[in-house]
């Protein structure tokens, strides 16, 4: 006993000296190297300020130098090294294909109009549709609030659009015009749009989220209010267009995708092929990590998290990496620390093995307290196929693929009430709806992991749908489909041990989502979700509502 203490004590003095050398040596290499160059669009000005003095904050050698770039000088920037930031509009004028190109990002406008409107009730009713918009903005004469509305108010409308390529781009889709076809009185800055609108009782225009988030974190009265969409046009505001009530709704609705998509774009981060310097490698990687809070406070939306793993990939090829890794200034200190890390756990784990043996080890490390969530407790076969829509797939021997749930979304989900299957012969793609799961009037769709036509409906559980509970991956299958691209499907299947990497990668952000993603909603929500200790409990949306459902939707289904 004497002697395990002795050697604990020298690993943990071995280690702390290692942690302090490299970590020094990290400082000495990034006080050393040279700044990054991060370039933008001058739109993307301000969020590109935010970006570098918070990544400077955090990591106090690195120095980034931001510029403007115009969309026509690009390619000149990426032959010479280095960061831009840019929209979706830009990358149609770029004449390479090599470049690295990593999602950072959502850009939104929004419909805004005066809040002193007399017809303000009316149109929070009744919201305005894309094809009154294009009424507005692409009338050769004033148009009159009564015509457009159907009223006797005879004052003119103010039009007033954003002087912006990127927001005039999004406007025209929108109105389904052309971008050179928009008429109005052009505003260059969105603080100007909003100090227009709120001078005049008639104007409506369009003006960043951005500056709604600053507004309301001054706390005062903006005089404006955000113009409702009717997007099927009938003249009313049903359950699915009702988002605008405030920004936080606004917000949820744009996240969970019942936001005209034609108003908002990707933002894009892009280098010359792979990132010429570790700093900028790095840096790459808190923009799609950490760096998304810094996102979120310039009004800009986070990605998903299927976004954050393909930016991952594309970084570190070579590794496959699928989690959300914290960057710090040095990869290379990290790796270390891990690998250092590593060794002090096999050594560790060596000395319980000869004092305590190897059995009472095996039953410790899983989660002894029954009802708790974690990926200690998600058993998978290993011969199955996994899929990021949490399906799995195996083919039977006469070349038909038979489909079914992870153990993770009934573990999520608790008791299952119905399901919903397609029926055979009906085509389905990857990614679209094959089936939904029911609990008494709260829903989840889940998107096929496979591309052919659906030959067979589990019956027995669409007679007892609480087979997918018992049996996620025997009895409780969905279905069967002959498949028609499976050689080029299955290659993104998980197998075996790295499934199971993923899930710990999942059952973590599943914490997140509970611990940070719900923080606004009410705090009655998180009595039936966290434990003692932080831990999740077994059928953790079970008496939860149908907007966390749909939260929980958006995030861990609709995103791989």
């Amino acid at each position: 006993m004497r002697t395990c203490k002795k050697m604990m004590i020298t690993m943990v003095v071995l280690l702390t000296t290692m942690t302090a050398i490299y970590a020094a040596q990290d400082q000495g290499v990034a006080e050393g190297e040279a700044g990054i160059q991060l370039r933008c669009l001058s739109e993307f000005s301000n969020l590109a300020k935010v970006l570098a003095e918070q990544y400077q904050q955090e990591h106090p050698g690195v120095s980034i130098h931001v510029s403007d770039i115009a969309a026509d000088n690009i390619d000149e920037f990426l032959s010479s090294g280095g960061v831009a930031l840019l929209d979706k509009a830009c990358l149609s004028t770029l004449a390479s294909g090599s470049e690295l190109k990593m999602v950072v990002g959502r850009d939104v406008i929004v419909p805004v109009m005066n809040s002193s409107n007399p017809q303000g009730e009316l149109i929070s009713q009744k919201g305005i549709s894309p094809q009154q918009f294009a009424s507005i903005f692409t009338a050769d004469r004033a148009m009159r609030w009564g015509d457009l509305l159907g009223t006797d108010d005879k004052r003119p409308v103010e039009a007033y659009i954003p002087q912006s390529n990127c927001a005039i781009a999004y406007m025209a889709d929108f109105t389904g015009t052309a971008p050179g076809e928009l008429l109005g009185v052009q505003v260059s800055e969105p603080a100007e749009m909003i100090r227009k609108i709120r001078a005049n009782s008639s104007a409506i225009g369009f003006c960043t989220l951005a500056s709604l988030v600053e507004m309301e974190e001054e706390g005062e009265d903006s005089g404006i209010s955000i113009v409702p969409i009717d997007m099927d046009g009938d003249g009313s505001l049903e359950s699915f267009e009702s988002i605008y009530g405030s920004y936080a709704e606004l917000s949820h609705g744009i996240f969970v995708g019942k936001y005209p998509r034609e108003l908002y774009s990707k933002l894009y981060a892009l280098s010359s092929s792979l990132p010429a310097t570790e700093h900028e490698t790095a840096f790459l990687e808190w923009m799609i990590t950490r760096g998304q809070q810094s996102f979120a406070s310039a009004g800009i939306l986070s990605i998903d998290y299927g976004e954050r793993a393909s930016g991952l990939r594309q970084l570190h090829p070579e590794s496959g990496v699928v989690a959300d890794i914290p960057v710090e200034a040095s990869a290379g200190r990290t790796l270390r620390l891990v690998l250092a890390g590593l060794v002090a756990l096999a050594l560790l784990a060596w000395l319980v093995i000869g004092r305590f043996g190897k059995t009472q080890l095996a039953g410790g490390l899983r989660n002894s307290e029954p009802g708790l969530l974690g990926a200690d407790e998600a058993d998978f076969p290993a011969g199955l196929f996994f899929d990021r829509s949490h399906t799995w797939t195996f083919m039977e021997k006469n070349g038909n693929v038979r489909i079914g749930l992870d153990d993770f979304i009934q573990r999520v989900t608790g008791s299952v009430s119905r399901v919903l299957i397609k029926s055979p012969g009906d085509q389905i793609k990857r990614g679209e709806a094959l089936c939904t799961i029911v609990q008494h009037g709260k829903k989840l769709v889940i998107k096929s992991p496979v591309t052919g036509v659906v030959v067979e409906q589990n019956e027995d559980l669409l007679e007892d749908a609480s087979l997918l509970n018992t049996d996620p991956y025997a009895e409780g299958w969905i279905c069967m489909v002959e498949p028609a691209n499976w050689m080029s499907e299955m290659k993104s299947y998980f197998i075996g041990e790295p499934y199971g990497v993923w899930m710990k990668a999942e059952f973590t952000r599943l914490k997140d989502f509970f611990a940070v993603g719900i923080r606004d909603k009410s705090s009655r929500n998180m009595v039936p979700v966290m434990q003692d200790g932080g831990e999740i409990r077994d059928g953790v949306l079970e008496d939860l509502g149908p907007e966390l459902w749909e939260e929980f939707q958006s995030r861990f289904i609709n995103c791989k």
